[in-house]
């Protein structure tokens, strides 16, 4: 298969790198430092499997590259740049397979593409790009889920299937690919949003009755949105994501818990701020959300203002 690769971060750049090792045809679209760091040092990953490096193609724009599928992998507060390199490449018959945080992002392209031309897609790995252009991957965790929206297992799936086994990722093609996007983002939502404003690893959170609530409240309020999107959501849906929850590593820290230390922009506006939003269109409470996203709104403003102490 053909892939196109838009970012080549954390996400993208591991999952491309992988392919290009597993001698894909695959193209790097990025930001012109990112390609200059690749051209001068090629593509660099740090795994629990051990080192690899090598040449990779990159380019500043869609013009002249064909593929069959686009992993589309940038931050959710930088998807709206990407359409003048998105749009060529669907026009000239490629399938978008987006691997980003949260569900809102499915539905602007859905309604953009069509359903033939987006696979619903999430991704699982640890991983981070160091300031010298070196992906860093900390746990043997590196899977993408995928799936069309009508549950079929076409042609395309199977493809892609063998292309991302045969590069060692774990593959997991879904016949209920909504349920699994909604399945991640109740977790996403919850962990991004506890750790961010306590600072506190996961352990923390769910080891104390009140913060456990919280946690709770946020998951069980957006697989109720869920539902009331008609997503088939299981009976035991909120059980399911505490347990994961509770199998991570206690120190473990949201990348939006990371980043809003750092200074670095957040995906609260994807999450938690989407979520507000659905609730609110489908007549769901979710005061819980609204106050998390309301703190994590001031916490960014504080950022840059700062504030006298009492």
């Amino acid at each position: 298969m053909r892939f196109a690769v838009i970012g080549a971060g954390a996400v993208g750049g591991y999952f491309g790198g992988r392919l290009v090792q597993a001698g894909q045809d695959v193209t790097f679209i990025v930001r012109s430092r990112r390609r200059r760091q690749l051209e001068d040092k090629g593509l660099v990953i740090q795994s629990p499997d051990g080192h690899w490096s090598g040449p990779v193609k990159a380019v500043e724009s869609a013009e002249g590259v064909d593929a069959d599928v686009v992993l589309l992998t940038v931050k959710a507060y930088d998807a709206e740049g990407v359409w003048s390199n998105l749009d060529p490449l669907v026009q000239r018959g490629a399938a978008v397979l987006p691997l980003l945080n949260g569900v809102r992002h499915m539905d602007i392209l859905r309604r953009r593409y069509g359903d033939d031309a987006v696979i619903g897609g999430l991704c699982h790995v640890e991983s981070y790009l160091d300031d010298d252009g070196v992906i860093h991957r900390s746990s043997r965790v590196q899977d993408i889920t995928f799936g069309e929206w009508s549950g079929v297992i076409t042609p395309r799936i199977e493809a892609l299937d063998e292309a991302f086994r045969r590069a060692g990722i774990g593959s997991h093609p879904s016949s209920a690919i909504e349920v699994a996007l909604w399945d991640k983002y109740a977790f996403i939502t919850a962990v991004s949003g506890t750790t961010a404003l306590t600072g506190a690893g996961i352990g923390v959170v769910l080891g104390h009755g009140s913060s456990r609530a919280v946690f709770q409240h946020l998951v069980e309020e957006a697989v109720t949105t869920a539902r009331a999107r008609g997503i088939s959501m299981p009976d035991d849906a909120v059980e399911t994501v505490m347990r994961r929850a509770e199998g991570f590593e206690p120190g473990m820290l949201a990348s939006m818990a990371k980043d809003l230390r750092a200074g670095r922009p957040v995906e609260i506006d994807h999450l938690q701020g989407a979520l507000v939003e659905m609730a609110r269109e489908y007549g769901v409470p979710a005061p819980v959300h609204e106050v998390v996203y309301g703190l994590l709104t001031a916490a960014v403003a504080g950022r840059s203002v700062g504030g006298d102490r009492a």
